[in-house]
């Protein structure tokens, strides 16, 4: 009741401010002496009236209907509580009950506790299971607990229910689907691997027989500057690549210029070839993406 009574003696305030403000001085309008009253008024806001109110309404009986963050309406809209001084960490709270609790925190019996009660390298939770771990363990036994994922394999950097799901480069997942596995075992030039699988070789070598194996792209043709599955992509030293993946000589009628190693009716990727003028049109610059008109 004592919000309440100091509630209406700043309405009773504010009112006796208004008539005060109301009687006019001399050569002075009622209405002309009224106005600093209204835009005083005007200036009272919830906060003013309850301590970290953000939004309020009613009358003589002001209600708070919303509290700053980390602050939660109490005493039926009466007051803002600071949610910690329901319990430590709490960071949302309503009626002097903890709602909330941050991320590493999870809310049991109206408490925030630790994730790490879940396990020690628990970041994250939600009730009794564990939602993330710390850097280097991972998710096990469907989140009861987290496991240390170089105990799966030493090279191991991320995982999930007992198999490696990321190894650190020049190694990528074993066939078995939980190991890493020395991309440079598939093939000497492996640079990029997968469940046994190479999928990017060195440069000026391709995947072949279904990232078994890279081949030297100089072994299709010498001036074969990258390819895949025994088809030259690019080609180099005034060759470019045709759509049947063969180095043809530019300035031909069949491979009139080179975009970016491959054979194009244009110069420049910009540019599109226009049957009526028989010419090329748009802007004489690269940076539009591949040959729009490729030979």
């Amino acid at each position: 009741m004592t919000r309440r009574k100091s509630l209406h003696a700043l309405v009773g305030w504010m009112s006796w401010a208004w008539v005060v403000a109301v009687v006019p001085a001399a050569g002075q309008t009622a209405a002309a002496a009224a106005e600093p009253a209204v835009a005083s008024a005007a200036a009272i806001s919830c906060g003013q009236i309850i301590p970290n109110c953000t939004n309020c309404s009613g009358g003589g009986q002001i209600q708070c209907l919303k509290c700053k963050n980390e602050y939660g309406i109490a005493d039926n809209g009466e007051a803002c509580q600071q949610c910690s001084t329901v319990t430590a960490n709490c960071t949302t709270c309503l009626n002097g009950k903890c709602t909330g609790c941050p991320g590493n925190f999870k809310l049991q019996n109206g408490s925030c506790v630790n994730c790490n009660t879940i396990d020690p390298q628990c970041t994250a939770c939600n009730g009794n299971s564990c939602n993330s771990c710390a850097s280097g363990y991972g998710l096990a036994n469907g989140g009861a607990s987290c496991q240390a994922c170089s105990s799966i394999d030493p090279r191991c950097t991320a995982c999930a229910n007992g198999k490696c799901t990321a190894c650190p480069e020049g190694y990528g997942i074993g066939a078995d689907g939980t190991s890493c596995q020395a991309c440079s075992s598939i093939d000497a030039n492996c640079r990029v691997c997968g469940k046994g699988v190479c999928t990017s070789c060195a440069s000026g070598y391709g995947v072949i027989n279904g990232g078994k194996a890279c081949q030297a792209c100089s072994a299709l043709d010498p001036n074969c500057t990258s390819c895949a599955e025994g088809n030259c992509l690019t080609c180099g030293n005034g060759y470019a690549a045709n759509t049947q993946y063969k180095c043809l000589p530019t300035g031909t009628p069949s491979c009139s210029f080179s975009v970016h190693g491959v054979c194009c009716q244009c110069q420049y990727d910009c540019q599109g070839w226009n049957p009526p003028s028989k010419s090329c049109v748009g802007a004489p610059s690269n940076g539009c993406g591949a040959c729009r008109n490729r030979q």
